[in-house]
């Protein structure tokens, strides 16, 4: 998605164009193929010739037709398109259930996080960033928290390159972690020899930069592909949640929070260029004036005092957001369209992995 962009060029197209069009395509971002770069372009100059007037009729009909094309071109590639968990299906409840899945990492804390924030700062020098990576950022997050096998001793005996001051083994280095960072990404689990967590591995001083362009590739991959529901958050930006869409997204986290699962959740404010992704990790009852609170894990803050946010939901399905840094009244918030199935498929992944490798998953 545009992100920062897609909202802000209706109303000043040119200038913003230029910078988004020049990071995605000119500026080493290296779009995994030139589909992908004709989509953004297409999409981002689409926006930007429909403006003033007929923004919001334009931008519903975009939003549209931006979904179709992707998906005409690249058909479905997230896991279980449109599924949705039935929670009163006892088989549902036992792919969720399922041991492999019961950590108890999924709230704010130092093992299951990257050593960087999202923010302009951390990822300075990697590229030009002038706009946030929210959706990749807490969607790999959460595929390290189910994927991966952190083994600090490297008991599973794996031939890990030497790291020494020479540019070769640098690159070796290098290379054999990426590899494993983008098998998780790409929903294979995997063994992480000689690291104790994720903190650890993306703060190593010859792999954080890496882990920060595969954060920017995961937001990549969630924004440009069929089944993530990008449509939605645009959407969002001009139509307001009902209030009865928002008490079934207040259901579907809770129905998560009692199986010890965090949700993905979109955020989008109204008539403006901000648009958030980031994991619902509880969720209050319902109060006697009808409002209720949802608590998200922050991705502007390592420090667990400050890594929670949180959206505050009215009666009347008015929304209000708090990241501890600013206040915002919100337009529309949402299930994100792959979040279940995610679930599923990462239940299955494991499944498959473990009954092969056992001795890894004890």
């Amino acid at each position: 998605m545009c992100d920062r962009y897609i909202v802000s060029s209706i109303y000043s197209a040119r200038d913003v164009i230029s910078s988004r069009i020049s990071l995605l395509i000119f500026q080493n971002v290296k779009i995994a193929s030139m589909k992908k770069h004709l989509i953004t372009t297409f999409f981002c100059l689409s926006l930007s010739w429909h403006a003033s007037a007929q923004v919001r009729q334009s931008y519903f009909t975009l939003a549209g037709a931006f979904e179709r094309l992707v998906e005409s071109i690249f058909g479905n590639d997230q896991p279980y398109k449109d599924y949705v968990i039935d929670y009163g299906s006892d088989k549902e409840l036992n792919f969720l259930d399922n041991k492999l899945l019961n950590i108890d990492i999924r709230h704010p804390n130092l093992e299951a996080t990257f050593a960087f924030t999202n923010t302009n700062e951390a990822f300075e020098g990697v590229y030009k960033k002038d706009m946030g990576v929210c959706r990749g950022y807490s969607s790999l997050r959460r595929k390290f928290r189910y994927l991966s096998l952190f083994d600090k001793d490297n008991r599973a005996q794996i031939d890990v390159p030497k790291l020494d001051e020479s540019k070769k083994s640098k690159r070796k280095f290098k290379k054999f972690y990426k590899q494993i960072v983008k098998d998780i990404r790409n929903y294979k689990p995997r063994v992480i020899p000689g690291f104790a967590n994720l903190f650890e591995l993306s703060q190593h001083p010859e792999l954080s930069e890496m882990v920060k362009w595969q954060v920017l590739y995961e937001w990549r991959d969630k924004n440009f592909s069929p089944g993530t529901g990008t449509g939605d958050l645009i959407r969002g930006v001009f139509k307001h949640s009902s209030i009865e869409d928002l008490l079934q997204m207040r259901t579907r986290i809770e129905n998560n929070v009692a199986l010890g699962h965090n949700t993905m959740i979109w955020l989008s404010e109204k008539h403006s260029s901000w648009i958030h992704v980031l994991e619902a990790i509880d969720v209050t009852a319902i109060g006697e004036d009808g409002s209720f609170l949802v608590t998200f894990w922050n991705d502007k803050f390592i420090e667990l005092e400050r890594a929670k946010s949180y959206l505050t939901v009215k009666a009347d399905g008015s929304l209000f957001y708090d990241d501890t840094i600013v206040k915002r009244e919100l337009n529309a918030a949402g299930v994100t369209a792959e979040n279940d199935g995610e679930l599923k498929f990462f239940a299955e992944k494991l499944t498959t992995f473990c009954g092969a490798h056992e001795a890894h998953c004890k």
